[in-house]
This record gives C-alpha cells, sequence and structure tokens, in this order.
C-alpha cells in the first residue's frame, strides 16, 4: 500500500523531471478494440454482398499516461499530453502524471475482467453475427455499468437494436403474464369480468371492444386509464369485486 510518505517522494521525483522529457518517451496507445488492418466492419449482405473490412490503419495519435498515485493508465491524445502531464494533485500541489509505466513506487493498476456486448465469447454471439453485428475485442472494462457506457458510446447503433429488442421482449412477457393472470380468474370464478347490471350479450360484446372497462357504472368517480385491453380488463374486475363483497 502507497502512504502519504511514498507518494511525497514519488511527487518529488517526479517534479525534477521535464514535461519534455516525459512527452518524448511517451509509449503510443493501441488498445485492443482499435480497427486493425483486415477486421470486419460490416458483414456481407443483400446490399453489400463484399462486406466491408479495415484496408488501413492511420495512428489516433494517443499515447499512455499513468496516475503514480494509483497506477491507472489512461489513454491521452498527444496534444493534450503536455496539458496532462502538467496537472496537479489539489492535496500537494505536485505533478502526478507520468509516462513511464514502471515508475519507481507506483502501484499496480487494478485492470478490469468485464468484456464488451459484443465480444467474440458474448453469449449473444451467434444472434449477434446473424445480425452482421461486429466484432469488439475489449475485454477490460471495470464494470457492468463501464460495459453499457462503452457499448452506448462506441457502439451506437448495434447498442440502440439489442435495447429495442430487449424493449419488445418485456413488453411481450408483460402481456404474457397478464393473459395467463385473467385466463386464471377466469377459471376461477366461473364468468368473465363484467359490469352487473348488464345483460350478458351486451358484457360478451363489451370484452371485444378495447374502449371499454374504463368506467364503472356504480361509482361516479372511477376510471380505468390502462392503455392494454387485457391490463384494463383486469382491474376493472378486481375493481368490480369490491361491490360484489
Amino acid at each position: 500500500m502507497t502512504t502519504a510518505k511514498d507518494l511525497a517522494d514519488m511527487s518529488n521525483d517526479l517534479e525534477e523531471q521535464s514535461v519534455e522529457e516525459l512527452m518524448y518517451a511517451a509509449e503510443e496507445a493501441i488498445v485492443e478494440d482499435d480497427a486493425q488492418e483486415g477486421d470486419l466492419v460490416n458483414r456481407p449482405s443483400a446490399d453489400n454482398p463484399l462486406g466491408m473490412r479495415v484496408d488501413e490503419v492511420l495512428s489516433a495519435g494517443h499515447v499512455w499516461v499513468y496516475d503514480i498515485r494509483n497506477g491507472d493508465r489512461s489513454r491521452i491524445n498527444r496534444n493534450n499530453l503536455q496539458v496532462q502531464l502538467g496537472k496537479r494533485d489539489p492535496d500537494t500541489g505536485k505533478r502526478v502524471f507520468t509516462t513511464d509505466k514502471n515508475y519507481p513506487g507506483m502501484p499496480d493498476p487494478v485492470v478490469g475482467q468485464y468484456k464488451c456486448i459484443l465480444h467474440k465469447d458474448s453469449p449473444d454471439r451467434e444472434k449477434y453475427d446473424q445480425q452482421g453485428f461486429p466484432v469488439c475485442k475489449k475485454s477490460n472494462l471495470m464494470s457492468p455499468s463501464e460495459v453499457d457506457n462503452h457499448a452506448r458510446n462506441r457502439h451506437q447503433q448495434e447498442w440502440r437494436q439489442i435495447q429495442e429488442a430487449h424493449e419488445r421482449e418485456r413488453d411481450d412477457r408483460r402481456e404474457q403474464i397478464e393473459r395467463l393472470q385473467l385466463e386464471r380468474l377466469l377459471n376461477e370464478t366461473g364468468t368473465a369480468p363484467q359490469p352487473a347490471a348488464q345483460p350478458v350479450q351486451e358484457a360478451v360484446s363489451t370484452i371485444e371492444s378495447p374502449e371499454e372497462f374504463r368506467t364503472c357504472l356504480k361509482c361516479d368517480d372511477w376510471t380505468n386509464d390502462n392503455p392494454k385491453l387485457a391490463s384494463r380488463r383486469m382491474s376493472f374486475f378486481h375493481h368490480n369485486k369490491k361491490h360484489e363483497g
């Protein structure tokens, strides 16, 4: 564990190194989810039968910067490198960033183990392949929330399609549960939920009308605004039971 004295000693040593020297020694930052030559970007489709692969990769000019307080590594554009190396700890007033990954006394960084949802080892990879989603190599994310943020920012189109599919699945499950609950109630009572004062024939036709089950003939102030017919029917049934009791 790095003590306050250790950090002070490291900061003092860092103050003796020039920012220009650290900039010159900066290591090019290439991460595993960067595009590589030959990588498949889009799979073949009817519109693009040949698919699309990366033909050439040009460096974005990123380098690694390390925080001597905790060993955390950051990917910095070279244009911002001088500013980053000049930043100081608000408590000590000392510089705390270096380009030396083996800086004496700096603790080892914590590396995440979470993978991108589009990683080749994703449990849904077969389905994503069928949809033509690209493969992402990112596998060192720190938490599930960071996985979501990564996918939301780096794979915007695929993230949107996946979330829309999840929403449709939730809606389907909710409707199925409501239908099963209604069937169970009908089996228990032996009758369909209906206004007590209505004739049987009128009640049957009411079930087919999406505009019914919104009000109660016995109440002046009860309304049922649920947009789904099955949910309105069930809510009306529970309300009507109060009158029968």
